[in-house]
């Protein structure tokens, strides 16, 4: 048997007051009488990251390297942000992207490479369109008509001065580290200019024309939409809405049953509808050719009830022949299935809504009336002349502008589209080639499949706000032109006539358009200089899987048109943010969250000052701010308390981004914050100590302990997998990565080993100690400074011999640099004194002892193994005494089984019968973890298919086991647990774990995949 106590005086471990001051988080700033650490009290990150940003902005830390740089072979990384809309200001989802994007610019510049990260703010037409004239309407009860284009453009422009002023302070309260030299507005002059080259090329190249077309029509804003701005509401039942410019709610959810008498005869076709308002507009009655019940019905008219005209009776196979009664209305002018109909038979079309969704001068007794307020009066008139069949519930989806909370109509109007199918196959044929790569993968199905299917786009909008289209109509045709004088010039010579009037088209520029030009816009396209030629393509493109296509997409099309090259090499797509709960944030739900309610905190009054105020503006309705305070009292009843910026960015990391949804819970910056305060504690200690014993960043690394060779090993690692996983983009891995060394190797294990060493050990195991110590704190600064750029910055600085430095301006570190200290040996023998501590704490902790007073035996066959961990064992369990002896040593006392090596025991002179019935349920827990494993793992198909003999013959004794184990628990005593069955159940546990470890060897060794259970201990 061997007895070994740690060599240091018992007193301190016993004495309270003297072990305090090495407990965690409770560092003392005085690690001696000469040594100060100059560190504040706490961790406090409003003072920490005061003041940051400005001193790396005069630093030109944000600005590329390339020209400091040797020759032109420098390695490059360019990136633009994705512009914010001046609508309103940062969300949670844009500093989503900010940190991913500003991980890797970081982490790149560090790496050597020349960055150019590109910042800019989008003019959002429709969207900014929207605000402005809702804040205008519920201020003063006027519209944008009433005050004129030069007035509303005006307040526009004041209300995009605020919104971006408090955008790019948002942007630097986040560590942004863009080149704010290269800012980009996208409706600067350069962006005008670049906008107006690229319409005139494709109007030019016979890439542009005007067509009367069906198109997505807001009659709030009188104005077309892209689908993005479209939600859609699938209404299940009778449902009221409330519509902009109707003055009572309007139900959804019934189809109507209407008669049209058949022309000349005593027959009739019953129509199924669920719009009667658009009646006025129908053309045609269709049926599907092979529908029977209307075969004798061939080449009949039918006489319209409203129109008081015969309307042809047609045969399509676009009917589905089970809606309704099979025969449905054909309305041309506002549906653009029916549209295509009217096309294949010749139909007139007939438009029956002005442009603010009233009914026109075709709807006859209707005109200048609401189209919703109509279909009431419509329905009555149809029952008047016995022509209503039945009105019944019925399943619609309803498409709703997202701006205005109208319903969108489809509407005929003049407008500009750009032909697709050709950018759009170059565009497919850059991912199938492999040159343009989209992660994650699944998206690029989807990718190829709206591109195949792609439609011309419409790019003119009738609004105020916007990129004035550069073309010039005359009576002889279109040109396109950088100005009016240019224009005249072009039409004369076009064609050939001197005398014409010419007039711009009033209409802007879809926003998406001048977006899609952003990645070489960015640098003065059509102008080329040396930042155009070293930086585009870009190198990435990071966004949200939502505007793959309305986006992206174009950006691709438009890049490879335009500069006959890809605009960048990757494509990188994260999940939406969503709330606890799963749902999308938004104002009318009232669970936006501001970044600035994390870094600086807010109380609940103050949260819902800030729905009140959008509210005031108009932006959302009473009910939703009625919604808005339920949510934000049940879910944050205490406001939120003050994270940080880095707490809020590590949070952002440690998302698995490539999830479709990423639920957003403030807890987790909290707990983040509470991290960022670790850190602060850990290095304080350790800073402390390097001062004392005058070791720096650079002083040699003199490992003599195995738990020394222990942490760096768990360093090279920790290096090697933030590298890694930074290449691929699994951000989550490396926040895990990082917390896992910190908070569990560096600070909960290793510190705890080192504080008696430090304090009551030799000079040399101090220093070398300490040497460990900072160089691994050193090295971890370092990497987590892209995740955490402020308190890393700040912490490096304290280092001794480091205050001029600054963290992001060292080299990051690579995964070769530290393979040296690679030692599996020494790792795997932490993994079993981890376990054992584990164990040790988990049966005190079940007994109820005192630490200081409690004697740990551990009986196993690595005697050498665990002697030489004896003082580590003691100084992370905190007991009085550490004794290992022999696995064949019978011990009759309180017991926990770690693995088939080792068992640990606490040893008592008088064992309570509650101690032993609190052991025996921590043992039966252990043994119904074991036996639920090994059923998971036999029930595993690859396991049971498997016919080799050795797995075979492992399953037969593990049933054997199994048996004995399930005969014992039906005979023993339920009512009186005893020691012996502690002994007893010990033994079961230790041959499980034999079974289990090998059957892992064995599964292994046939490289059959299925997981390992977690530590049952």
């Amino acid at each position: 048997m061997i007895k070994l106590n740690l060599i240091y005086p018992k007193q301190y471990f016993f004495k309270k007051q003297k072990f305090e001051k090495f407990v965690f988080c409770n560092y003392v700033t005085n690690v001696s009488d000469n040594i100060t650490v100059p560190f504040a009290a706490k961790y406090i990150p409003k003072v920490v990251e005061k003041d940051k940003y400005k001193k790396w902005e005069s630093l030109g830390y944000f600005q590329p390297k390339h020209e400091a740089s040797k020759g032109n072979n420098f390695e490059t990384f360019s990136m633009i942000l994705p512009p914010p809309n001046i609508t309103g200001t940062l969300h949670l989802g844009h500093v989503l992207t900010i940190t991913i994007q500003d991980i890797l610019c970081r982490w790149n510049r560090m790496r050597g490479y020349s960055v150019l990260w590109i910042p800019g703010i989008d003019h959002a037409g429709i969207a900014t369109h929207v605000m402005v004239e809702k804040n205008l309407q519920k201020k003063t009860g006027l519209k944008r008509q009433d005050i004129g284009r030069e007035k509303f453009v005006q307040l526009i422009l004041e209300w995009k001065a605020s919104k971006a002023n408090k955008i790019v302070n948002q942007l630097k309260q986040l560590g942004t580290s863009v080149d704010w030299s290269k800012f980009t507005y996208t409706l600067d002059s350069k962006q005008s200019t670049a906008v107006t080259n690229a319409l005139i090329k494709l109007f030019e190249d016979d890439m542009l024309y005007q067509e009367n077309m069906l198109v997505n029509w807001s009659s709030h804003l009188r104005s077309t939409i892209s689908d993005i701005e479209i939600d859609y509401c699938l209404v299940e039942k009778p449902t009221l809405f409330s519509i902009p410019g109707h003055h009572k709610p309007i139900e959804f959810g019934l189809i109507y049953d209407i008669a049209l008498k058949v022309l000349n005869s005593d027959k009739e076709i019953v129509l199924s509808t669920t719009r009667p308002e658009t009646l006025f507009g129908d053309t045609a009655i269709a049926v599907h050719p092979e529908d029977t019940r209307y075969n004798h019905l061939q080449g009949a008219l039918l006489y319209h009830p409203l129109r008081r005209q015969p309307i042809p009776l047609i045969f399509d196979k676009s009917v589905i022949k089970d809606f309704g009664t099979g025969a449905v209305k054909i309305t041309p002018g506002h549906n653009k299935t029916d549209f295509e109909v009217a096309k294949r038979h010749n139909l007139p079309v007939i438009t029956i809504f002005s442009d603010d969704g009233r009914m026109n001068d075709a709807c006859e007794d209707y005109v200048g009336e609401p189209r919703y307020s109509v279909r009431e009066k419509i329905i009555a008139r149809l029952s008047d002349m016995n022509l209503l069949r039945e009105v019944k519930p019925h399943v619609v989806q309803i498409p709703i502008c997202s701006r205005s909370n109208d319903i969108v109509e489809q509407m005929l109007k003049p407008q500009w589209f750009v032909k697709c199918h050709k950018l759009a196959q170059k565009s497919i044929e850059a991912v199938e080639s492999g040159n343009l790569i989209i992660e994650p993968e699944r998206h690029v199905q989807n990718y190829c499949e709206w591109l195949k299917n792609i439609k011309d786009w419409c790019i003119s909008r009738q609004l105020w706000w916007g990129h004035r289209l550069p073309l010039y109509k005359t009576e002889f045709g279109w040109v396109a032109a950088q100005s009016v004088d240019e224009a005249r010039q072009k039409a004369k010579n076009k064609f050939n006539v001197d005398c014409f009037v010419l007039e711009q088209d009033e209409d802007v520029l879809d926003t998406w358009f001048s977006s899609a030009l952003l990645p070489f816009s960015a640098f003065n396209w059509p102008e080329t200089d040396i930042m155009y030629e070293k930086y585009y393509p870009l190198s990435l493109m990071e966004t949200g899987f939502d505007i793959l296509n309305l986006w992206v997409s174009r950006m691709i099309m438009l890049g490879l048109y335009f500069t006959d090259k890809l605009p960048f090499k990757k494509v990188f797509l994260h999940g939406m943010i969503c709330d606890s709960i799963n749902r999308k944030m938004s104002k009318s739900l009232g669970n936006i969250i501001e970044p600035d309610n994390i870094v600086n905190g807010i109380t609940l009054k103050n949260l819902n000052r800030t729905v009140e105020m959008n509210y005031e503006a108009g932006l959302i309705s009473e009910e939703e701010l009625q919604k808005a305070f339920i949510y934000q009292e049940k879910i944050f009843p205490q406001g939120i308390p003050a994270c940080g910026t880095d707490a809020l960015r590590f949070t952002m990391a440690s998302y698995s981004l490539t999830d479709q949804t990423l639920r957003f819970n403030s807890q987790e910056c909290y707990n983040n914050m509470l991290f960022c305060t670790k850190m602060w504690e850990a290095s304080k200690f350790t800073i402390g100590w390097a001062l004392k014993f005058d070791i720096t960043p650079t002083s040699d690394v003199k490992p003599i302990f195995p738990w020394h060779f222990w942490l760096l090993h768990q360093l090279s690692c920790t290096v090697s997998t933030v590298n890694k996983n930074l290449e691929d983009m699994q951000f989550h891995n490396v926040t895990k990565s990082l917390k896992q060394f910190f908070h569990n190797d560096f600070c909960d294990v290793f510190l705890e080993i080192s504080k008696p060493v430090l304090k009551l050990g030799s000079e040399d195991e101090a220093r070398a100690t300490c040497s460990v110590m900072l160089h691994c704190l050193e090295v971890y600064l370092r990497l987590v400074s892209p995740v955490m750029p402020f308190i890393a910055d700040e912490l490096y600085s304290y280092l001794p011999k480091c205050s001029e430095k600054l963290v992001a301006n060292m080299v990051f570190p690579r995964a070769e640099e530290y393979v040296c200290w690679k030692n599996e040996t020494v790792y795997n023998e932490m993994i079993l004194i981890k376990d054992m501590t584990r164990c040790i704490r988990s049966l005190i902790t079940t007994l109820r002892c005192k630490k200081p007073e409690t004697d740990v035996l551990v009986t196993t066959d690595r005697i050498g193994v665990i002697s030489r961990y004896i003082g580590v064992i003691q100084s992370l369990v905190r007991c009085r005494s550490v004794t290992v002896k022999d696995n064949s040593s019978e011990i009759i006392a309180p017991a926990n089984p770690v693995n088939r090596d080792a068992i640990v025991y606490v040893l008592f002179e008088n064992i309570t019968q509650t101690q032993v019935r609190n052991n025996f349920d921590l043992l039966d827990s252990q043994v119904f973890r074991l036996c639920r494993d090994f059923e998971n793992i036999i029930n595993h198909p690859e396991c049971s298919e498997n016919n080799d003999n050795i797995l075979l013959e492992l399953l037969d004794e593990w049933k054997r086991v199994k048996y004995k184990v399930d005969i014992w628990y039906e005979n023993r005593n339920v009512d009186n647990v005893i020691i012996d069955d502690i002994i007893t159940m010990t033994g079961y546990i230790q041959k499980l774990h034999i079974l289990h470890e090998t059957l892992q060897d064995v599964l292994n060794s046939l490289e059959i995949g299925i997981l390992k259970s977690e530590t049952v201990n």
